[in-house]
């Protein structure tokens, strides 16, 4: 079992598509869906506000620069080409102090107006400015309502518009729709529509809760758009000579096209709870999805199905621990119910059942946009505190991540139209405009066949490698082989006829002088000379213990050959590795060369064999006192050199093989008076580089 697993795990397919996934996961990820690149960047002085949209309808946004100045609120509106168009000026300052500029083209004339609500002590005005078309024109001061006034001040802290877009089945009644909302004694917390052809202000009931509008649609077929409300209980005492509903509970209202109630208000009786709701179509007839959050953690919150008349048709109560929580529409048939504390999405389909859950970190807010044009939604994450915007794609398998300019500041964001070219998404804080293009990534069409190449690349590699190695292990082999053949060669050399035959003919005379002892003695190393020369003749390299024992063997031998005519003596150095590998004879074919042609016909022969470090370089010493140094007449005569010029061949496969370098060098061995007194042969093998 454990053989079947090791073999599997080395399989080259295995390891090559283990290499692969590394290298897939450590590589930059190129293969995004989505691509979200940097474009340009402007940074402005002084409080603003900037804006793009397309005014003239031409494919081109404009921008739209709002300025509280010091006196009163201006807004300058640039051509694409950043050029100054226009500027207008207001009396009065933004309302409540926010530099709200909203666009829409409620005339239906192509040509895009702006809206501006405005503020002076008490009274709330709206002014309208159409800087294109055949008649540009510019409407100031239009009044709205009264606001009450609270401890010497108008709280007007929040108000909410809807850009109001006509479609093919609503009715074109050109108005503008906006709600406003004050706090603390609740007056106004009203609707308004504008129209511009009869220029009347149309105002909803008081709404009890503050209000503004999350959506406008023909609820019942009749050519006229209905208005549903998000809601807000604050608690706070209302005079009942504005409304007789109390700011204790949360209230869900949707409006008429004539801003009156579509049908009466349902209450949720809950203090500081909250109602967000949005259309949906169900066989022929739309109704509502309600969101009931309650701030008290031991009331569940509720998701709830409304018919058209304001029946409860089903309600499904969700858990919250936090009080940032809220739905979104996702599509017709979906919507999204997010935790922003948990940093959940949860998506429910239109009969409240739980589809599926993303988790995506701790938020903000979170808002759907289509930030592209290509009729996907992306979900846009606004960690303000952390200074961040994260752009989830539509299934939330990739995000991308914008370091916003300053923490903690109100974000604005939207789209700058560039005609033909994809838009630019853009988001302003403080005093910096980032412009990104949030495009399709092609590669990420392509990211399978690279994989593919990235595979096929590996296993090419790991291929050359394995035969790499497996050429490198031939040509070893085929040194290996080498090597055994001229060692063989030096093996033949000593054990020719010629040198059996001197041994036998030793042992002859040995025996003839009635030398029996020295003949056995003889004989048993002869034989245990000639048994280790066959034992180790396929070995290319052997360690130095086992050469400088094979070598004293012959040493001994040749010493009874020649009647103890000469003595040896082997020194090695302390801290010399005796298994150390070296090749095989090193020492033995200059002992061998030693003996023949200097010490054999000398009677006080002396043979020393050394071996020591220097400078980390391992040295073998053949020395002897006989007559065979450099340049003598023995030498010459009694030498063919193959076993040298064989060693020299032996010693350059070695280096090949093992990569440690050996040379040598011969010396003549000088007297006290400087004549030659032997020869010294020393052979230096290199340390193996790292």
């Amino acid at each position: 079992m454990k053989q079947k697993t090791l073999s599997l795990l080395l399989n080259k397919h295995v390891i090559t598509f283990v290499v692969t996934l590394i290298i897939i996961a450590l590589i930059p990820n190129y293969f995004k869906k989505y691509n979200l690149e940097l474009k340009d960047q402007s940074t402005h002085q002084g409080e603003r506000v900037t804006y793009f949209f397309d005014l003239d309808n031409d494919g081109w946004s404009e921008e739209i620069n709002a300025y509280e100045n010091a006196s009163a609120p201006a807004i300058y509106i640039n051509s694409k080409d950043n050029i100054l168009i226009d500027q207008w000026n207001f009396r009065n300052k933004f309302l409540s102090d926010k530099l709200h500029v909203f666009c829409t083209d409620a005339n239906e004339n192509n040509f895009k107006e702006l809206y501006v609500l405005t503020q002076v002590k008490d009274s709330i005005f709206l002014n309208i400015v159409e800087p294109f078309g055949d008649d540009p024109f510019q409407k100031n001061d239009i009044f709205i309502d009264v606001i009450s006034e609270y401890h010497g001040s108008y709280d007007v802290y929040f108000f909410h518009v809807i850009n109001y877009y006509n479609t093919s089945r609503v009715e074109k009644d050109k108005s503008f729709v906006f709600s406003i909302n004050t706090g603390f004694l609740g007056d106004v917390r009203r609707v308004y529509k504008y129209d511009l052809k009869t220029q009347k202000i149309t105002k909803s009931p008081h709404l009890t809760n503050n209000s503004n509008i999350s959506e406008i649609v023909d609820l019942d077929n009749d050519g006229k758009n209905e208005y549903i409300l998000h809601a807000a209980s604050y608690c706070n005492d209302i005079d009942s000579v504005y409304t007789q509903r109390s700011d204790y509970s949360s209230w869900f209202t949707v409006l008429d096209d004539d801003l009156s109630f579509y049908f009466k208000p349902i209450e949720f009786n809950t203090p500081y709870s909250s109602v967000q709701a949005f259309s949906i179509q169900s066989e022929n007839e739309s109704q509502f999805i309600v969101f009931n959050k309650k701030t008290d953690y031991n009331v569940p919150s509720k998701l709830i199905h409304i018919s058209n008349k304001g029946e409860i048709l089903k309600s499904v109560e969700i858990t919250i621990n936090n009080r940032i929580n809220g739905i979104l529409r996702y599509r017709s048939e979906d919507f999204v119910h997010a935790d922003y504390k948990n940093g959940l999405v949860n998506f429910y389909n239109n009969q409240l059942e739980k589809q599926k859950t993303f988790e995506i970190g701790s938020s903000t807010s979170i808002y759907f946009n289509d930030i592209n044009l290509d009729g996907n939604f992306e979900l846009l994450q606004i960690k303000s505190a952390d200074g961040i915007l994260n752009i989830f794609n539509e299934d939330f398998t990739e995000s991308h991540s914008i370091a916003l300019a300053e923490k903690g500041k109100d974000i604005n964001y939207g789209l700058r139209l560039r005609g033909n070219n994809l838009p630019l998404f853009y988001v302003s804080t403080g005093y910096k405009i980032l412009f990104y293009e949030y495009s399709k990534n092609y590669f990420f069409y392509l990211k399978y066949i690279i994989y593919l190449g990235i595979y096929l690349a590996v296993l090419l590699i790991l291929f050359l490698v394995i035969k790499g190695y497996k050429i490198n292990e031939e040509k070893k082999k085929q040194i290996e082989q080498q090597i055994s053949h001229l060692q063989l060669q030096t093996i033949k050399n000593k054990v020719d006829p010629h040198f059996v035959f001197n041994a036998i003919n030793t042992i002859s005379e040995m025996t003839l002088m009635d030398n029996k002892i020295e003949a056995d003695r003889f004989i048993s190393r002869f034989s245990g000379f000639m048994r280790e020369t066959l034992n180790h003749s396929d070995k290319i390299v052997t360690t130095l213990k086992e050469e400088l024992e094979y070598t004293e063997n012959f040493i001994k031998l040749q010493q009874i050959r020649y009647n103890y005519s000469f003595d040896y003596k082997i020194k090695i150095s302390e801290n010399i590795d005796l298994s150390i590998e070296v090749p095989k004879h090193v020492l033995f074919c200059y002992v061998e060369n030693a003996i023949k042609h200097g010490l054999a016909s000398k009677k006080d022969g002396h043979l020393l064999i050394e071996a020591y470090y220097l400078k980390k370089n391992l040295i073998l010493a053949v020395e002897d006192n006989g007559d065979g140094n450099i340049g003598s007449k023995n030498l010459k005569d009694n030498s063919t050199g193959n076993g040298l010029k064989i060693m020299d061949q032996i010693f350059d496969l070695f280096k090949k093989l093992s990569h440690k370098k050996i040379s040598y060098k011969t010396s003549n061995v000088l007297d006290e008076n400087k004549n030659s007194a032997g020869l010294r042969v020393e052979i230096t093998i290199t340390k193996k580089k790292d």
